[in-house]
Parts: C-alpha cells; sequence; structure tokens
C-alpha cells in the first residue's frame, strides 16, 4: 500500500530546514518513521546532504556512537567507513565526530529514528553537543521519539533553533485519510471510513492496518465502528511493541492498568500501592505507549482507546482480576465525593448494586442536575436495576424517574415514581419533601400545571433554607420560579430565578441553573421591562454560544425568544429558514412548552407580515405534528387558536366559527370547572377570539362585555403585550361602534398605561382603520408630550408595514349600491335602517358591507368611513 504524502508537516519540516534541531513525538505506530522517509526524500532531491540513523533495541551507546561516525563519514566526507572503526570509548567517538562535522563545507542533515532507545547520559551529551555545535555550514539533527528527550532545550527555543513535531502533528486529518483510503481502493463507504478515523484519532497504524483487513476481506467496512485492540492483527502488532521482553511482574502490572480510565498517580497509588504505581507510571512512559488527546483537567495519562483495549483483552486471557481494581477504584474515588467516575468504575466492573449504593450516596437525582458529561448514559444504564432496590435506594430511583423524562420516556418516568411512592419511608420528612419536588417536576415535563397547593407545599419545604441541601433549594427555586411564570406573577417569577441562580452557583451545580435566564427575561418580557428581557437573554446567549456551541439546544431555545422580542418591536431578527431548523431540532428534544411556542408564534407572526397565508399554515401544522408526536396538547391548542384567529383576520368567519365552537368544547370536556388550566402566556385566549368574532359580526356590546371580563382578571392586566392586543381590540369595537370620542380616550390611557412604544406590532395587526385612527392621533398630540413620543414609534412601525396607511390612496372603484351604502353608513344609519331606505333585504345589505370591507381594507364601519373620506369617495 502506497504511502500517504504528509504534506502539512513536510511543509512545516521544510519552513523550518535550518532549524539545529527537530524532534518527532508520538507514539507507536503513529508514523514518525514513514514522515522521517518523506522528509529524506525531499531534502535529497534538494540536493542536501542528508544521513539517517536507526537507533537498534539492543544496540549500546558505544555501537550506536560507531555507527554514527561511521555514516557521518560516509556522508559528509563522500570517503569509505573509517576502517578499522576509531577505538575508544563515546566521548573520544564525538571528539572525533566533532571534528569532522565542523569543517563541513554544505548543510548537513542528520536523521535518527527510534532515539528514545538511546538514554545514557553519554549519548544525551553527545548528541546536546551535536545540536549546539558550530559548524562552517547549517547542520540539522532530527529526532524520532516516543518520549520527550533529555536534551536541554531552552536556548534553542530562545533563538528559533527548535522544531518540535508533537504527536497532535502526526494524527491522519481527515482529508489525508481520505487519500490513504482511495490509495488503497476504498471508493465507498467512507461516512464510515471517517468515523473510524476520529474513533482511533488519526492514529496511523490502526489507519493502515484497518485498510489491510478491509482489502484482505477480514473486516467489512459496517464492522469498523467495532474495531479495537483485540482484532487478531492489531493484537499481534501491539503484542509486539508493547509486551515483548516485558519481565513477567512488569507484564501482569502493565495488564492491570486496563482498569484504569486514567492513570492518576492517586488512584494507583490507593489500589496499586505507590511503588507498583510509579513502576506503572514509568513503563507507560518507557513504552511511549499511545495516548488519548482529550485534555484531561487532572493531568492524568489516558492510554488510547485501542490500547486499552488490547491491553483488557490480554488481561482477560491472563486471568488477571481487573474487575477487583476497578470495584477498589470506585470504593476509593466514593471517599473522595467524585461520584461520576466512581460509578463509571462500579459500572465497568458489572457492580450495578455497588454502582446504586455510589449514586444514592452521592444524592441520588441530585447527580442528574450537577450537569457532569456521561450523567445521561449512567443513569440508563442504572436503569437496569431491579425494581426491588428503589427501598434502599430511593434518591437514585427519583434520579432514574427524572432521567427517563428528560429522554422522553414520560410514562416510564411516571411508572418508576409511582414504584417509589410505595416504598418510600413516610417517616423522612426530607425525602418526602424531595418526592413532591420531583413529582412537581414530571408536572413539567407532562406539560401540566403545578396546582396551587403544591406550590404552597413546596415553599412551605423550602421555608427554612439554612436545613435544605443547596441542589435541593436550587431546584425548588428553579421550579416556582417556573410555576410563577406560568401564572404570570412576573415580580415572584424573576425574584425566584435570581435567588435560584445564586443557590446553584454556591453548590457549584451552575447546570441547574441553565434554563434560568430563559423564565426571567420571559417574565421581564411579558411584565413590560422589555430591554431588561433582552439584556438577560443577549447576555445569556453569549454564554451559550461559548460555552455550548451555535447549535446547542439551549443557544437555539434562547435564540427563539430573543427573535419573539425582535419580531414585537417591529423587526424580523432573522430568516425563517433559522427559525424553522431551531424548531425542528428543539421539537424532537428535552424542550418544554415555552420555546416551543415563540418559535410557532415568532414565525407566524413574520408570515403574516410577508402577507403569506400559505406559509403561515404551513408553520401550523408543523407544530401540530410535533405536538402530536410530543403529547403536548398545550401546543395542539394552542395552534388552534392561532389558526382560528388568522381566520377572523382573513374574515373567514365560518370556518373560525366552527374551530371555535369545536375548541370550546374540548376545554369543557378536559376541564369543566377550569381549575388548573394551563395558562399560556403568548397567543389569544378562547375568550378573545369570541370578542373578536363578535366584534366582526356587529355585536359590539356583547364583545365589549367579554373583554372586559378578562380585563378583570390580574392576568389580563399584568401581561402587557397580551393587555395591548385586549385593549387595542377594545378600541377597534368603539370605533366600530361610532364612540370615536370613547375609542381616544382609551388610546390615549393606553399609551400612557401602558410602553407601547417598546411593543408596536399590535397596532399592525387590526386592519388600516384602526392603524389610521393611531396615526391620525399621533399627528394630533403634543409633540413635547409622552403620548406623541410614544406613538411615533407605534407610527413608525405602522407605516414600515402598512404603507397604504397615510400614503396617497389609489383610486378605488364601489359599484353604485355600494357608494349608496358608504354614504348612509357615514351618516349613521343601521343595517335595517340601509335596508328600508333602499328597500332591499338586511342580507343583501351585509354582503355590500363586506364588499365594501374588502375594497377598503378595513374591517369595521368607522374605518370604512375614515378610509372612504381619505380615498375621496365621501365629501
Amino acid at each position: 500500500m502506497k504511502d500517504v504524502v504528509r504534506r502539512s508537516v513536510l511543509d512545516l519540516l521544510q519552513r523550518n530546514r535550518l532549524a539545529r534541531l527537530v524532534t518527532v513525538r508520538g507514539a507507536t505506530g503513529s508514523g514518525k518513521s514513514t514522515l522521517l522517509r518523506q522528509w529524506h526524500a525531499e531534502l535529497q532531491g534538494q540536493g542536501v546532504r542528508t544521513l539517517a540513523l536507526q537507533a537498534l533495541r539492543d544496540q549500546d551507546d558505544l555501537g550506536f556512537a560507531r555507527a554514527l561516525l561511521a555514516t557521518v563519514t560516509t556522508t559528509a566526507l563522500n570517503t569509505s567507513p573509517l576502517t578499522p572503526v576509531p577505538e575508544g570509548d563515546v566521548e573520544q567517538l564525538g571528539n572525533r565526530l566533532y571534528e569532522i562535522l565542523q569543517e563541513l563545507g554544505t548543510p548537513l542533515c542528520v536523521i535518527i529514528d527510534d532515539f528514545h532507545r538511546l538514554r545514557s547520559p553519554a549519548i544525551n551529551r553527545l548528541l546536546t553537543r551535536l545540536v549546539y555545535l558550530e559548524t562552517r555550514s547549517p547542520l540539522t539533527i532530527v529526532l524520532a521519539t516516543r518520549i520527550k528527550t533529555d536534551i536541554p532545550l531552552a536556548a534553542l527555543r530562545l533563538d528559533g533553533g527548535l522544531l518540535e513535531i508533537e504527536p497532535s502533528d502526526l494524527r491522519f486529518t481527515t482529508t489525508e485519510a481520505d487519500d490513504m483510503a482511495r490509495q488503497a481502493g476504498l471508493s465507498s463507504g467512507l461516512d464510515s471510513w471517517r468515523h473510524f478515523v476520529g474513533k482511533v484519532d488519526g492514529w496511523a497504524v490502526a489507519l493502515r492496518l484497518a485498510l489491510v483487513l478491509l482489502r484482505g476481506g477480514k473486516l467489512a467496512l459496517e464492522e469498523l465502528r467495532d474495531f479495537s485492540g483485540d482484532q487478531h492483527d492489531m493484537t499481534s502488532f501491539l503484542s509486539e511493541q508493547i509486551l515483548l521482553g516485558l519481565p513477567p511482574s512488569d507484564r501482569n502490572l502493565l495488564l492491570r492498568c486496563s482498569a484504569f480510565l486514567s492513570l492518576r498517580p492517586d488512584v494507583l497509588g490507593a489500589v496499586l500501592g505507590n511503588s507498583q504505581a510509579l513502576r506503572a507510571l514509568k513503563l507507560v512512559a518507557e513504552l511511549g505507549l499511545p495516548q488519548d488527546p482529550v485534555p484531561n483537567k487532572d493531568a492524568a495519562v489516558r492510554l488510547h482507546n485501542v490500547v486499552l483495549n488490547f491491553l483488557a483483552s490480554q488481561a482477560r486471557e491472563a486471568g488477571v482480576d481487573v474487575d477487583a481494581d476497578r470495584r477498589a477504584t470506585a470504593e476509593y474515588l466514593t471517599g473522595k465525593g467524585e461520584w461520576r467516575r466512581a460509578i463509571s468504575y462500579a459500572l465497568d466492573a458489572d457492580d450495578l448494586l455497588l454502582a446504586g449504593r455510589i449514586a444514592e450516596q452521592g444524592g441520588g437525582w441530585r447527580l442528574v442536575y450537577r450537569g457532569e458529561a456521561g450523567t445521561a448514559a449512567q443513569f440508563q444504564s442504572l436503569a437496569a436495576l431491579p425494581r426491588a432496590a428503589y427501598r434502599d435506594f430511593p434518591r437514585l430511583a427519583l434520579g432514574l424517574s427524572i432521567a427517563a423524562a428528560k429522554r422522553g420516556e414520560i410514562e416510564h418516568a411516571l411508572d418508576i415514581r409511582d414504584q417509589i411512592e410505595r416504598v418510600i419511608d413516610t417517616k423522612d420528612a426530607a425525602l418526602r419533601a424531595e418526592f413532591r419536588l420531583i413529582t412537581a417536576l414530571l408536572d413539567l415535563y407532562q406539560d401540566r400545571s403545578t396546582g396551587p397547593d403544591e406550590v404552597a407545599r413546596l415553599v412551605n419545604d423550602i421555608a427554612d433554607p439554612g436545613r435544605v441541601d443547596p441542589v435541593r433549594l436550587g431546584l425548588t427555586e428553579n421550579l416556582l420560579c417556573y410555576c410563577s411564570l406560568q401564572t404570570e406573577d412576573f415580580d415572584a417569577a424573576i425574584r425566584y430565578g435570581r435567588i435560584s441562580i445564586a443557590t446553584f452557583s454556591a453548590s457549584g451545580s451552575e447546570f441547574g441553573a441553565a434554563h434560568l435566564p430563559l423564565h426571567i427575561g420571559q417574565a421581564e418580557y411579558f411584565s413590560g421591562r422589555i430591554e431588561n428581557a433582552r439584556a438577560t437573554l443577549g447576555n445569556h446567549l453569549d454564554h451559550c454560544e461559548t460555552v455550548l456551541g451555535k447549535g446547542a439546544d439551549l443557544t437555539l431555545m434562547t435564540k427563539a425568544l430573543l427573535a419573539e422580542i425582535e419580531v414585537e418591536q417591529g423587526r424580523l431578527p432573522v430568516s425563517d429558514q433559522e427559525l424553522d431548523g431551531a424548531f425542528a431540532r428543539l421539537g424532537s428534544r428535552d424542550t418544554w412548552f415555552d420555546p416551543l411556542a415563540s418559535l410557532v408564534l415568532s414565525r407566524v407572526r413574520m408570515a403574516r407580515l410577508a402577507g403569506n397565508a400559505a406559509r403561515a399554515e404551513e408553520v401550523l401544522g408543523n407544530a401540530e405534528r410535533v405536538a402530536a408526536a410530543r403529547g403536548y396538547g398545550r401546543l395542539t391548542r394552542f395552534v388552534s387558536a392561532l389558526r382560528i384567529e388568522l381566520l377572523l383576520k382573513d374574515r373567514q368567519h365560518a370556518d373560525a366559527r366552527i374551530l371555535l365552537a369545536l375548541a370550546r368544547g374540548a376545554r369543557e370536556s378536559r376541564d369543566p370547572e377550569g381549575a388548573g388550566r394551563p395558562v399560556s402566556l403568548r397567543g389569544p385566549r378562547l375568550e378573545e377570539l369570541d370578542a373578536r368574532l363578535k366584534i366582526d359580526e356587529d355585536d359590539h356590546d356583547n364583545a365589549l362585555a367579554v373583554l372586559g371580563q378578562i380585563g378583570e382578571s390580574p392576568q389580563g392586566r399584568l401581561n402587557v403585550p397580551r393587555s395591548i392586543r385586549l385593549n387595542l381590540l377594545k378600541i377597534r369595537a368603539l370605533l366600530a361602534m361610532g364612540r370615536d370620542d370613547a375609542a381616544r380616550k382609551h388610546l390615549d390611557w393606553l399609551v400612557l398605561a401602558q410602553p407601547v412604544d417598546a411593543y408596536p406590532l399590535p397596532f399592525t395587526d387590526e386592519g388600516a382603520g384602526l392603524a389610521s385612527f393611531v396615526v391620525a392621533r399621533a399627528g394630533e398630540a403634543d409633540p413635547q408630550s409622552l403620548t406623541s413620543r410614544r406613538l411615533k414609534r407605534v407610527a413608525k412601525v405602522i407605516r414600515q408595514y402598512m404603507p397604504q396607511v397615510g400614503a396617497p390612496t389609489a383610486q378605488i372603484a364601489l359599484t353604485e349600491s355600494e357608494a349608496q351604502i358608504v354614504t348612509l353608513v357615514a351618516a349613521g344609519l343601521s343595517n335595517k335602517e340601509m335596508s328600508r331606505t333602499l328597500g332591499i333585504s338586511d342580507n343583501t345589505v351585509k354582503f355590500h358591507l363586506t364588499n365594501i370591507y374588502r375594497k377598503l381594507s378595513v374591517t369595521s364601519r368607522t374605518a370604512a368611513i375614515a378610509r372612504a373620506r381619505e380615498a375621496g369617495l365621501l365629501s
């Protein structure tokens, strides 16, 4: 098989061709020798004198010094090797070597492979003197080694005379590995190949061996994912490179190392004994075993997974009980409070009960909220515990319930919770409080509201914070933040959210607070503090992108809520495609209702601003499918309400009336007394839709009565975006009734009572009549007044999305009958009065009015009159 040219590394060598010393350090099989052969060939092609020498396995110092002198003599002087080779020790041979090299008239590169085999002080002095030797022409020493050399390097680094090729430089890139595969005749299945390249971290020997096995039919492409250190050919190679020639005691010690995920000195000392631990670390260093490139915060050595698999397979064959070492490690780490690592060792030892005991001792469900990598997988493994163990490990069982809910296995989570309830110690007050907390969390995963009595008990459970552990305290405060948000008690949501963040941070469990800025930001947005919300969510977005990445779930949720704010302020923040992608991902993940509803609402509003009804329906249909797949009834109801609202705004009253009746019936069937009904922070309520329908049907008094009932509830007053929309509906009804003065007074009150300039989008959503009325009021108001300042921003957004408002009106063609109707409407006649005056039926009057509204782009009588005057249809 032809070697792949390591172009990027060769270019690095070329740029540093005149360096005094080049070290190429890498584990066995990392491609050092192949790279040196390629570099040797390139230098010779450039006319540079180059000599290559390999340190042999059993070569002594003197033998190496003689071989080096002989090779230099042949290459540098173009003469035959000195015969006989001069006698003397290493130092004397070195002196002769220095004399020859100092007289060089042309550059020379000396390449020494497997230098790790030469570790004596004498050879180290010899090479150090060569590296620092002053010669007439440049001299470069290239050393390939598995371990770091003992040559002093500080001075070389300072004057730029050193190039260090590290193990990371030797790993094959995806491009290089693809070239290797193609040269071996692998033209298809590159996705599987690339997965394998990542699995072995670009380790050259593993790649080459896998291709040999693939070409020879000993390995199928789909089997690459299971390739490890226990395949026969890999075992043969590693046995030769690692175990061959080791004394039995060292061999046994090295095999025991396969028990450890990382070779931490303290762990090795506790399990193997201090002397054996030091010997094991020395063995790993002397053998130059390949190591895992993943950064390790405790700076412990982590053997490459292929080598680890190899040692484990050899340990099994030799009967070495590595599971005993794993159990001992688990107990040691338990004593140090390193719960996740301790559980890992217990699971690796196939001791499920030990793992369960450690998890219970570590806090059970609390471990889920520590946010450590690998915890989710551990709890999935711990789910195999027999149900009988729940009595001994109740807190772990609560964690298993939460873990199942996070995986979307709600029914399984509830079943575990029910099993715990049967065996829980009723006299353990703390455990009962924890059970209540986890039960409330499971309500959240089911999108069920937590009732006021349950919330009161949660508050009481943390009444004395000093007696509650920080994780439970923080999680309870977290849940109270969410419950307060859902009941529109926004100040409480903000307070609990900030307290919970502080509690989690103090306990070192920042992961538990990860979602809290989203709750706080929403509370700020819905309570009218929109700039605070933008800052809270913006800062959180920066944090998420930096720590988690731009495609992380939490990042996407934060972007979704920020997009909702941008749209509400009349800005189109991002593309439909980006929001579609976010919804597609979050819709299949561990995401609660609010971010999903926010994404649906923003995209529907963007579609409506663009006048694209088909796009709006596409968004709603997609959301319905996600809601059905996730069992999210509230999302289904939310989509239904949005669809009815769109139908009403498009004057599709017949369809809207049917869907509204169905929605009312479903609500009564689901919750006949209205108790415990989930509150949707966004989107229209059924009562609001009913009022909108009544306005369109000229049933204005009843519409105002419905709107008044909504406004009497605290929720109707506190939710600022919703309050603005409800009040605009009231103004629209007043205009339709011809009560312009009352409408103007109510608009002035709304402008001063709510920050409408921060929430201008609703003013574009009630038709040209109301929009014209608002723009006209903005022009009438005292320019120095707060009313004027706020309405100017609103008017700007209205003109942005409704350019026909306040602009010169194009010619509008009305029929003779429609023109008569408009004149009579302006005169204040009712439908019945117009039918008698014109001698036509009430239905004919309604038919003409519908056409007039459509042509004038309005939805009420008052708006029709104003628009007709603008168009010059009325004198």
